[in-house]
This record gives C-alpha cells, structure tokens and sequence, in this order.
C-alpha cells in the first residue's frame, strides 16, 4: 500500500457526501494475485477503524458467481482487482453492472487512467 492509496483513503474519508454501500470510488488494479491480497489486507487494517467505507478483494482463482454475489449481497466502495478478474467483471453487463456502480473515481495508478482512455469505464 502507498502513499496514494492512504490520499484515497482520506479522500473518501472527509467528502461531503459518502458513497453508498454499492456506490465504487475507488479501484486499485494489482498485476497479481498475491499483490491485490497484500494490498486487501493492509486495506481492511486501515478500514477497520472508518465504518462507512467497504472494499473487496476481486482476483481469479475465485469463481466469478461468488464474486458477482458478493458484491451484490455487500457492495463495495474500493475494488481491489487484478486486471483480468476487472475486465471480466466491467464486460459481464448480464450478471453485474459495475461500470454504473462507478461513481466518481479517484486515480490511484497509471492503470486505471489506462482504462478511463481506452473506454473502459466509459
């Protein structure tokens, strides 16, 4: 977790207005699996004492229903995802909406600025 990720943090810790529970701001894309647990974990250290922000952990190796569940059953406002597990989530508009839970994204790495311009999060 770095600097960034904690200005994410503060962000959404001192707005105006708080997300809804299934209402993202914010997703951090880690190129492994073995990262985006890492960074989950630092994570949900640093939430467990802010109780109106939520994250979960998106990454393959879990089946994809049990994740489109769990966020529909929990919601999220950080999505912490590896860039396959996201892509796949971003295009299953059937099973789950995520890009219409994006609601205003904060830029926390050079990837996520990489799916804003290719239209991804359009």
């Amino acid at each position: 977790m770095t600097f960034k990720h904690i200005k994410l943090l503060f962000f959404y810790q001192n707005r105006s207005v708080r997300l809804k529970c299934h209402e993202v701001g914010g997703i951090i894309i880690s190129p492994t699996r073995e990262l985006a647990t890492q960074t989950s974990q630092v994570l949900a250290h640093f939430l467990h004492h802010v109780d109106h922000i939520t994250q979960m952990l998106l990454v393959g190796g879990n089946s994809v229903a049990a994740d489109v569940e769990r966020f529909r059953a929990k919601g999220a406002n950080i999505i912490i995802a590896t860039p396959g597990r996201l892509e796949d989530l971003l295009t299953r508009k059937c099973d789950i909406n995520l890009p219409a839970a994006v609601k205003s994204l904060v830029c926390v790495s050079s990837c996520i600025v990489t799916c804003i311009v290719s239209g991804i999060l359009v």
